[in-house]
């Protein structure tokens, strides 16, 4: 009697033992889940395929200095490029929110998002709006480590009074200070009135 009640014990132990290992097993997994997904945001209507696209692709990121970075695609492709997760993006959108809580939104046919850094590259279409202003070039770049936006390449501004042209502009992020320069030096800004 006693040897059967030493195994029934030992067999109780077991069963316990495997149905404890069970259920922690999903509460990790549920846990490393939800912090991927707080990383990336995929709609659950959206699809994956074997290539490596994704519709409705999202990132959201929060930035030193209570600032925010979010970029959204229609389509995206996933690349893998020197140990470097990069995100090819069709159909953008992105915005840049400072401490003070005034929004840059950019919008682009094309991107390239770097997920190790979050730098991005604009192309084809581009669009920068922030409170009444609004820029349009052919290429952006926002680089994260040295806090700027570059805009080059056909960028047209328009403010409130004022038109201009010019061949770049680069945006400080953190002194919000404008730098406005042509790649020719004999060439000039184009400026001109809404007036």
């Amino acid at each position: 009697m006693k040897r059967f009640i030493q195994l029934l014990l030992l067999s109780l132990l077991i069963i316990v033992s495997f149905y404890f290992y069970k259920d922690y097993s999903k509460q990790n997994t549920k846990i490393n889940n939800d912090k991927e997904k707080s990383l990336i945001t995929i709609d659950s209507k959206d699809q994956v395929n074997k290539d490596n696209f994704i519709e409705n692709l999202s990132y959201e990121l929060s930035l030193d200095g209570n600032k925010k970075y979010m970029i959204k695609a229609q389509e995206s492709e996933i690349l893998n490029q020197e140990n470097l997760e990069i995100v090819r993006m069709n159909f953008v959108i992105a915005k840049y929110i400072d401490e003070e809580r005034f929004p840059i939104t950019i919008t682009s046919n094309k991107a390239t998002y770097n997920t190790s850094n979050y730098n991005s590259r604009f192309q084809n279409n581009v669009k920068i709006k922030y409170l009444n202003h609004l820029i349009e070039a052919d290429s952006v770049y926002i680089d994260f480590k040295n806090n700027i936006i570059l805009i080059k390449d056909n960028v047209d501004y328009e403010g409130p009074l004022v038109l201009m042209k010019s061949d770049g502009i680069q945006i400080d992020l953190i002194t919000k200070k404008l730098s406005i320069f042509m790649d020719n030096e004999f060439k000039n800004i184009s400026l001109g009135s809404k007036k």
